[in-house]
């Protein structure tokens, strides 16, 4: 019964060699197979030092991307999660998570018309969420959900998040 699957995370990429390419591929087979992708893209802290995050995340977007085609219901999700903060529980300030998702979303344009952005497309934010900072994140405008990690294996935690957005 599932429908949606992760691609591109950064431990598949870092530990398993998962490149551009195969994410590409991933994608697309899950499309065809009625998943719904949730495309991982994140800059190291090495590449966010350089100056460099945008065309990174930018560059992980479109390479996950290429050749798509989306019609009828078929969905993909892009979760921002800059790959310095995973299982740190330190978060990227609201503000610059906003940041982020407004550079994918302006990637996805120069990719694919409006129309198909809006319909076919939701972008997330995945890095060290908590019942503390989830209200910052999701109350912002280009910022369309989460991606939950380690806070989802506490229930008790898990439950506060939901309150707090409920």
């Amino acid at each position: 019964g599932a429908t949606l699957t992760l691609v591109g995370h950064s431990e598949r990429r870092k530990n398993l060699g998962e490149t551009d390419e195969m994410v590409n591929k991933k994608v697309k087979i899950l499309l065809k197979n009625d998943f719904t992708p949730i495309v991982c893209v994140g800059e190291t802290f090495e590449e966010r030092q350089k100056g460099i995050r945008d065309v990174v995340v930018a560059r992980e977007v479109e390479a996950a991307l290429r050749d798509i085609e989306l019609f009828g219901t078929k969905k993909i999700i892009i979760a921002y999660e800059p790959v310095w903060v995973i299982g740190t529980g330190q978060a990227v300030e609201p503000e610059d998570a906003e940041h982020s998702h407004r550079m994918i979303r302006e990637t996805l344009l120069e990719n694919f018309s409006s129309d198909i952005v809006e319909k076919h497309f939701e972008i997330i934010y995945g890095g060290s969420v908590d019942s503390k900072n989830i209200k910052d994140f999701v109350d912002r405008e280009n910022i369309d959900g989460v991606l939950v990690g380690g806070a989802s294996l506490k229930a008790e935690e898990f439950v506060k998040m939901i309150k707090e957005i409920a």
